[in-house]
Protein backbone atom coordinates (compact mmCIF):
# COMPACT_ATOMS: atom_id res chain seq x y z
CA UNK A 1 0.00 0.00 0.00
CA UNK A 2 1.50 3.24 -0.76
CA UNK A 3 1.47 6.08 1.76
CA UNK A 4 -1.27 8.50 1.18
CA UNK A 5 1.69 11.91 1.55
CA UNK A 6 3.82 10.44 -1.07
CA UNK A 7 3.13 12.98 -3.86
CA UNK A 8 5.05 15.86 -5.92
CA UNK A 9 3.59 18.05 -3.87
CA UNK A 10 5.75 16.83 -1.14
CA UNK A 11 8.71 16.66 -3.65
CA UNK A 12 8.54 19.96 -4.15
CA UNK A 13 8.40 21.35 -0.82
CA UNK A 14 11.75 19.58 0.28
CA UNK A 15 13.19 20.77 -2.91
CA UNK A 16 11.91 24.70 -1.76
CA UNK A 17 12.99 23.78 1.60
CA UNK A 18 16.81 22.64 0.60
CA UNK A 19 17.39 25.40 -2.20
CA UNK A 20 15.62 28.20 -0.11
CA UNK A 21 17.13 26.92 3.54
CA UNK A 22 21.05 28.07 3.81
CA UNK A 23 21.70 27.41 7.25
CA UNK A 24 21.43 23.72 6.75
CA UNK A 25 24.79 21.87 8.15
CA UNK A 26 27.13 20.77 5.18
CA UNK A 27 27.87 17.69 6.21
CA UNK A 28 31.16 15.63 4.89
CA UNK A 29 30.72 13.58 2.24
CA UNK A 30 30.64 10.34 4.46
CA UNK A 31 28.27 11.20 6.05
CA UNK A 32 25.81 12.28 2.80
CA UNK A 33 27.17 8.76 1.74
CA UNK A 34 25.15 7.40 5.13
CA UNK A 35 22.22 9.56 4.47
CA UNK A 36 21.74 8.91 1.12
CA UNK A 37 21.70 5.10 0.78
CA UNK A 38 19.11 5.53 3.71
CA UNK A 39 16.49 7.08 1.12
CA UNK A 40 17.83 5.08 -1.80
CA UNK A 41 17.33 1.48 0.07
CA UNK A 42 13.60 2.80 1.34
CA UNK A 43 14.84 2.37 4.99
CA UNK A 44 12.65 3.29 7.85
CA UNK A 45 13.79 6.11 10.50
CA UNK A 46 11.99 5.24 13.21
CA UNK A 47 13.12 7.35 15.73
CA UNK A 48 13.58 11.19 14.98
CA UNK A 49 15.64 11.94 17.60
CA UNK A 50 18.48 9.24 16.79
CA UNK A 51 22.00 10.50 15.52
CA UNK A 52 22.79 9.08 12.78
CA UNK A 53 25.85 10.59 12.26
CA UNK A 54 27.41 10.10 16.19
CA UNK A 55 30.59 9.10 14.72
CA UNK A 56 31.01 11.74 12.03
CA UNK A 57 34.55 13.70 11.72
CA UNK A 58 32.62 16.78 12.10
CA UNK A 59 31.84 17.68 15.38
CA UNK A 60 28.89 19.70 15.28
CA UNK A 61 27.26 17.03 12.85
CA UNK A 62 27.36 14.09 15.46
CA UNK A 63 24.13 15.33 17.49
CA UNK A 64 22.74 16.13 14.82
CA UNK A 65 19.03 14.39 14.57
CA UNK A 66 16.29 13.48 11.97
CA UNK A 67 14.60 15.78 13.40
CA UNK A 68 16.86 18.56 12.84
CA UNK A 69 17.58 17.79 9.91
CA UNK A 70 14.23 17.65 8.39
CA UNK A 71 14.13 21.09 9.99
CA UNK A 72 16.87 22.12 8.30
CA UNK A 73 15.57 21.03 4.65
CA UNK A 74 17.85 18.34 4.47
CA UNK A 75 15.24 15.79 3.75
CA UNK A 76 11.49 14.36 4.65
CA UNK A 77 10.86 11.64 6.48
CA UNK A 78 7.36 10.37 5.74
CA UNK A 79 4.85 9.02 7.92
CA UNK A 80 5.56 5.38 7.51
CA UNK A 81 9.67 6.72 7.89
CA UNK A 82 10.48 6.72 4.87
CA UNK A 83 13.18 9.28 4.18
CA UNK A 84 12.89 12.06 1.14
CA UNK A 85 16.32 13.61 -0.02
CA UNK A 86 15.95 16.43 -2.69
CA UNK A 87 18.29 15.61 -5.53
CA UNK A 88 20.06 18.89 -5.33
CA UNK A 89 21.63 17.74 -1.92
CA UNK A 90 22.92 14.72 -4.31
CA UNK A 91 24.30 16.97 -6.88
CA UNK A 92 26.19 19.28 -3.61
CA UNK A 93 27.92 16.01 -2.40
CA UNK A 94 29.10 15.48 -5.77
CA UNK A 95 30.65 19.02 -5.92
CA UNK A 96 32.73 18.32 -3.14
CA UNK A 97 36.45 18.19 -3.84
CA UNK A 98 38.38 15.09 -4.57
CA UNK A 99 40.37 15.33 -1.12
CA UNK A 100 37.42 14.71 0.70
CA UNK A 101 36.75 10.77 -1.16
CA UNK A 102 40.05 9.56 0.69
CA UNK A 103 39.55 7.24 3.08
CA UNK A 104 35.88 6.05 1.71
CA UNK A 105 35.57 1.93 1.69
CA UNK A 106 35.23 0.64 -1.72
CA UNK A 107 30.84 0.19 -1.83
CA UNK A 108 31.13 4.12 -0.73
CA UNK A 109 33.00 4.71 -3.50
CA UNK A 110 31.33 2.80 -5.94
CA UNK A 111 27.92 4.67 -4.62
CA UNK A 112 29.43 7.67 -5.15
CA UNK A 113 30.66 6.92 -9.06
CA UNK A 114 27.14 5.74 -9.65
CA UNK A 115 25.90 8.92 -8.93
CA UNK A 116 28.69 10.59 -10.48
CA UNK A 117 27.63 9.02 -13.71
CA UNK A 118 24.43 9.76 -13.33
CA UNK A 119 24.58 13.19 -12.47
CA UNK A 120 27.17 13.49 -15.79
CA UNK A 121 24.45 12.32 -17.98
CA UNK A 122 22.07 15.63 -16.75
CA UNK A 123 24.50 18.56 -16.69
CA UNK A 124 26.83 17.11 -20.06
CA UNK A 125 24.20 14.63 -22.28
CA UNK A 126 26.01 12.77 -24.32
CA UNK A 127 25.98 14.06 -28.10
CA UNK A 128 24.63 10.89 -29.58
CA UNK A 129 22.46 10.02 -26.77
CA UNK A 130 19.06 10.53 -27.64
CA UNK A 131 16.10 12.05 -25.17
CA UNK A 132 14.78 8.23 -24.57
CA UNK A 133 18.30 6.71 -24.78
CA UNK A 134 19.13 8.62 -21.49
CA UNK A 135 16.02 7.40 -19.72
CA UNK A 136 17.22 4.09 -20.78
CA UNK A 137 20.47 5.08 -19.09
CA UNK A 138 18.71 6.07 -16.14
CA UNK A 139 17.06 3.11 -15.50
CA UNK A 140 20.16 1.01 -15.44
CA UNK A 141 21.82 3.78 -12.65
CA UNK A 142 18.76 3.53 -10.76
CA UNK A 143 19.46 0.18 -10.50
CA UNK A 144 23.41 0.38 -9.96
CA UNK A 145 22.53 3.30 -7.21
CA UNK A 146 20.07 0.94 -5.22
CA UNK A 147 22.20 -1.72 -5.19
CA UNK A 148 25.67 0.03 -3.99
CA UNK A 149 23.55 1.63 -1.40
CA UNK A 150 22.24 -1.98 0.18
CA UNK A 151 25.87 -2.40 0.18
CA UNK A 152 27.07 0.65 1.94
CA UNK A 153 24.15 -0.44 5.08
CA UNK A 154 26.52 -3.58 5.05
CA UNK A 155 23.77 -5.78 3.36
CA UNK A 156 25.09 -8.42 0.77
CA UNK A 157 22.38 -10.74 0.88
CA UNK A 158 18.73 -9.56 0.46
CA UNK A 159 15.29 -10.45 -1.52
CA UNK A 160 14.87 -9.71 -4.68
CA UNK A 161 11.80 -7.37 -3.87
CA UNK A 162 14.21 -5.36 -2.04
CA UNK A 163 15.87 -3.98 -5.59
CA UNK A 164 12.10 -3.57 -6.73
CA UNK A 165 10.64 -1.85 -3.77
CA UNK A 166 7.85 0.41 -5.07
CA UNK A 167 7.38 -1.90 -8.40
CA UNK A 168 4.21 -4.01 -8.77
CA UNK A 169 4.12 -7.97 -8.46
CA UNK A 170 2.26 -10.36 -7.45
CA UNK A 171 4.36 -13.99 -7.11
CA UNK A 172 6.61 -16.38 -4.71
CA UNK A 173 9.92 -15.56 -6.99
CA UNK A 174 10.18 -11.93 -6.13
CA UNK A 175 10.90 -13.17 -2.18
CA UNK A 176 13.44 -15.22 -3.37
CA UNK A 177 17.16 -14.43 -1.62
CA UNK A 178 20.24 -13.29 -3.65
CA UNK A 179 23.49 -12.05 -3.84
CA UNK A 180 24.54 -8.08 -4.83
CA UNK A 181 27.98 -6.80 -5.14
CA UNK A 182 29.54 -3.36 -6.80
CA UNK A 183 27.12 -2.43 -9.71
CA UNK A 184 28.16 -1.05 -12.97
CA UNK A 185 26.68 0.62 -15.85
CA UNK A 186 27.72 -1.59 -18.81
CA UNK A 187 26.47 -0.55 -22.78
CA UNK A 188 26.78 -3.34 -24.50
CA UNK A 189 27.57 -4.28 -28.29
CA UNK A 190 25.75 -7.67 -28.04
CA UNK A 191 21.68 -8.28 -27.96
CA UNK A 192 20.43 -10.24 -25.21
CA UNK A 193 19.22 -13.66 -26.84
CA UNK A 194 20.02 -16.91 -27.41
CA UNK A 195 23.29 -16.72 -28.68
CA UNK A 196 24.84 -14.14 -26.77
CA UNK A 197 27.88 -15.14 -24.88
CA UNK A 198 29.06 -14.94 -21.31
CA UNK A 199 31.67 -12.26 -22.47
CA UNK A 200 30.16 -9.15 -23.86
CA UNK A 201 32.05 -6.10 -25.22
CA UNK A 202 31.27 -2.83 -24.35
CA UNK A 203 29.58 -0.17 -27.51
CA UNK A 204 32.35 2.02 -28.71
CA UNK A 205 34.96 -0.55 -27.77
CA UNK A 206 34.78 -4.07 -28.72
CA UNK A 207 37.84 -4.55 -27.42
CA UNK A 208 36.99 -4.28 -23.48
CA UNK A 209 34.95 -7.26 -22.73
CA UNK A 210 32.94 -8.41 -19.12
CA UNK A 211 32.00 -11.43 -17.71
CA UNK A 212 28.22 -10.39 -17.22
CA UNK A 213 27.25 -13.74 -15.12
CA UNK A 214 29.81 -14.33 -12.98
CA UNK A 215 32.41 -10.97 -12.63
CA UNK A 216 33.81 -9.29 -10.03
CA UNK A 217 31.50 -6.87 -10.66
CA UNK A 218 27.62 -7.02 -11.05
CA UNK A 219 26.80 -5.11 -15.04
CA UNK A 220 23.74 -3.75 -15.42
CA UNK A 221 23.71 -3.91 -18.60
CA UNK A 222 21.79 -1.74 -21.49
CA UNK A 223 21.10 -3.94 -24.10
CA UNK A 224 23.31 -4.19 -27.95
CA UNK A 225 21.40 -1.25 -29.94
CA UNK A 226 18.00 -2.77 -32.07
CA UNK A 227 18.02 -5.61 -29.31
CA UNK A 228 14.46 -7.58 -29.21
CA UNK A 229 11.89 -7.40 -25.81
CA UNK A 230 14.70 -5.86 -23.29
CA UNK A 231 16.67 -2.53 -22.70
CA UNK A 232 17.76 -3.36 -19.41
CA UNK A 233 19.30 -6.96 -17.86
CA UNK A 234 21.36 -8.27 -14.81
CA UNK A 235 21.86 -11.79 -13.35
CA UNK A 236 21.57 -12.57 -9.96
CA UNK A 237 22.78 -15.49 -8.08
CA UNK A 238 20.64 -17.32 -5.43
CA UNK A 239 21.55 -17.05 -1.76
CA UNK A 240 19.91 -20.65 -0.68
CA UNK A 241 20.59 -22.81 -3.49
CA UNK A 242 22.23 -23.06 -6.81
CA UNK A 243 20.89 -21.29 -9.84
CA UNK A 244 20.88 -17.56 -10.58
CA UNK A 245 17.75 -15.29 -11.67
CA UNK A 246 18.01 -12.63 -14.89
CA UNK A 247 15.81 -9.70 -14.63
CA UNK A 248 14.96 -8.32 -17.99
CA UNK A 249 13.73 -4.60 -17.67
CA UNK A 250 11.46 -3.21 -21.08
CA UNK A 251 10.80 0.22 -21.61
CA UNK A 252 6.92 2.02 -23.53
CA UNK A 253 6.67 5.47 -24.15
CA UNK A 254 3.12 4.85 -25.19
CA UNK A 255 0.52 7.75 -24.84
CA UNK A 256 -2.82 4.94 -24.61
CA UNK A 257 -3.04 2.64 -21.33
CA UNK A 258 -1.40 -0.72 -21.48
CA UNK A 259 -3.90 -3.53 -21.41
CA UNK A 260 -3.55 -7.18 -20.42
CA UNK A 261 -3.61 -8.01 -24.52
CA UNK A 262 -0.38 -5.56 -24.50
CA UNK A 263 1.44 -7.25 -21.84
CA UNK A 264 1.04 -10.76 -23.26
CA UNK A 265 2.07 -9.00 -27.16
CA UNK A 266 5.79 -7.57 -25.14
CA UNK A 267 6.27 -10.59 -22.95
CA UNK A 268 5.78 -12.79 -26.31
CA UNK A 269 8.61 -10.48 -27.86
CA UNK A 270 11.03 -11.66 -25.37
CA UNK A 271 13.66 -13.67 -26.66
CA UNK A 272 15.20 -17.43 -25.17
CA UNK A 273 17.80 -16.70 -22.31
CA UNK A 274 21.43 -17.73 -23.57
CA UNK A 275 22.10 -20.86 -24.08
CA UNK A 276 25.87 -20.30 -22.20
CA UNK A 277 23.29 -20.75 -19.19
CA UNK A 278 21.81 -23.78 -20.06
CA UNK A 279 23.71 -25.53 -17.57
CA UNK A 280 22.76 -23.88 -14.93
CA UNK A 281 19.43 -23.77 -12.71
CA UNK A 282 17.57 -20.49 -14.13
CA UNK A 283 14.42 -18.44 -13.92
CA UNK A 284 13.54 -14.77 -14.84
CA UNK A 285 11.42 -12.33 -14.04
CA UNK A 286 10.20 -9.37 -16.47
CA UNK A 287 9.61 -6.19 -15.66
CA UNK A 288 7.60 -3.05 -17.77
CA UNK A 289 8.20 0.18 -17.69
CA UNK A 290 5.70 2.67 -19.19
CA UNK A 291 7.11 6.54 -18.63
CA UNK A 292 3.81 8.28 -19.95
CA UNK A 293 0.96 5.98 -19.45
CA UNK A 294 -0.67 3.67 -16.78
CA UNK A 295 -0.85 0.02 -16.98
CA UNK A 296 -4.54 -1.65 -16.65
CA UNK A 297 -4.30 -5.47 -16.13
CA UNK A 298 -6.29 -7.52 -14.21
CA UNK A 299 -3.48 -9.78 -12.57
CA UNK A 300 -0.04 -8.88 -12.78
CA UNK A 301 1.34 -12.65 -14.60
CA UNK A 302 4.07 -14.81 -12.42
CA UNK A 303 7.68 -13.80 -13.09
CA UNK A 304 6.25 -10.07 -13.97
CA UNK A 305 7.03 -6.63 -12.62
CA UNK A 306 5.53 -2.95 -14.11
CA UNK A 307 6.11 0.39 -12.93
CA UNK A 308 3.33 2.36 -14.75
CA UNK A 309 3.46 6.28 -14.87
CA UNK A 310 1.44 6.92 -11.30
CA UNK A 311 4.10 4.27 -9.54
CA UNK A 312 7.04 6.21 -10.61
CA UNK A 313 7.05 7.95 -7.55
CA UNK A 314 6.99 5.52 -5.06
CA UNK A 315 9.72 3.34 -7.12
CA UNK A 316 12.28 6.14 -7.94
CA UNK A 317 11.62 7.75 -4.46
CA UNK A 318 14.26 10.74 -3.93
CA UNK A 319 15.37 10.07 -7.67
CA UNK A 320 12.21 10.55 -8.74
CA UNK A 321 13.08 14.18 -8.61
CA UNK A 322 16.25 13.22 -11.51
CA UNK A 323 15.40 15.29 -14.56
CA UNK A 324 15.83 12.03 -16.75
CA UNK A 325 13.67 10.22 -14.10
CA UNK A 326 10.84 11.40 -16.57
CA UNK A 327 10.14 12.41 -19.93
CA UNK A 328 8.19 15.17 -19.00
CA UNK A 329 9.01 18.30 -17.36
CA UNK A 330 6.95 20.23 -14.36
CA UNK A 331 7.71 23.74 -15.10
CA UNK A 332 6.41 24.25 -11.26
CA UNK A 333 9.13 22.22 -9.92
CA UNK A 334 12.05 20.93 -12.56
CA UNK A 335 15.72 21.65 -12.09
CA UNK A 336 17.09 23.94 -14.07
CA UNK A 337 18.95 21.61 -16.40
CA UNK A 338 15.29 20.13 -17.40
CA UNK A 339 13.65 23.79 -17.99
CA UNK A 340 16.66 24.85 -20.24
CA UNK A 341 15.27 22.02 -22.78
CA UNK A 342 11.61 23.89 -23.49
CA UNK A 343 13.33 26.92 -25.26
CA UNK A 344 14.67 27.90 -28.66
CA UNK A 345 17.80 29.73 -28.93
CA UNK A 346 21.41 29.74 -27.84
CA UNK A 347 22.47 28.38 -24.30
CA UNK A 348 22.69 31.49 -22.56
CA UNK A 349 19.16 32.47 -23.63
CA UNK A 350 18.22 29.04 -22.26
CA UNK A 351 19.68 29.76 -18.89
CA UNK A 352 18.40 33.63 -18.96
CA UNK A 353 14.55 32.73 -19.64
CA UNK A 354 15.26 29.45 -17.16
CA UNK A 355 16.41 31.93 -14.61
CA UNK A 356 12.88 33.70 -15.24
CA UNK A 357 10.72 30.71 -14.77
CA UNK A 358 12.05 29.78 -11.47
CA UNK A 359 11.76 33.42 -10.37
CA UNK A 360 8.28 33.24 -11.42
CA UNK A 361 6.89 30.19 -10.11
CA UNK A 362 8.06 31.30 -6.36
CA UNK A 363 6.33 34.45 -6.56
CA UNK A 364 3.22 32.46 -8.46
CA UNK A 365 2.50 29.02 -9.95
CA UNK A 366 2.03 28.91 -13.51
CA UNK A 367 -0.92 27.71 -14.25
CA UNK A 368 -0.82 26.45 -17.82
CA UNK A 369 0.92 26.37 -21.41
CA UNK A 370 -0.89 29.35 -22.56
CA UNK A 371 0.12 31.29 -19.64
CA UNK A 372 3.84 30.31 -20.13
CA UNK A 373 3.93 31.17 -24.00
CA UNK A 374 2.85 34.37 -23.00
CA UNK A 375 5.55 35.15 -20.18
CA UNK A 376 8.22 33.59 -22.77
CA UNK A 377 6.98 35.80 -24.89
CA UNK A 378 6.88 39.15 -22.90
CA UNK A 379 10.71 38.21 -22.22
CA UNK A 380 11.68 38.14 -25.72
CA UNK A 381 12.01 33.98 -25.95
CA UNK A 382 10.10 31.35 -27.85
CA UNK A 383 9.28 28.05 -26.35
CA UNK A 384 10.83 24.84 -28.58
CA UNK A 385 7.42 23.22 -29.88
CA UNK A 386 9.26 19.81 -30.17
CA UNK A 387 9.43 20.02 -26.53
CA UNK A 388 5.15 20.76 -25.96
CA UNK A 389 4.31 17.76 -25.54
CA UNK A 390 6.47 17.17 -22.05
CA UNK A 391 5.55 20.07 -20.29
CA UNK A 392 3.29 19.89 -17.63
CA UNK A 393 2.36 22.36 -14.70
Amino acid sequence: MKPNDLNESNFRKARVAALSNLQHHQLPLADILKLLPTCFTNTPVTYLLNCPFSESSLPSARNLTWSQMVSNGMCQIQDDGQVIVPFHITVQALERPLNESVGLNQFETALLSSLNGLSLDVEYPFSNMTRWSSWEYFGASFYCIRINSFLVLGISILVLSDILHGSQFDSGIFNTQVHIRIAKVFQSNEQYGPDMPRAITRKHDSYYSVDWVDGETLQIVLNGENGPGVDIYFILKRAKDSGYIIVLDQRKRLGSDITNSDLTTFRSKLPNPPACLNKFKLDSVFGLMSVYSQININHVPDSTYFVSASDSLYFHGSLYDHPRCSMAIDVNSALKTSIKQIFCGTNHEQTNLTGKVIKQRYNKRIANYDELESLVSEWGGKLDESAHARIKF
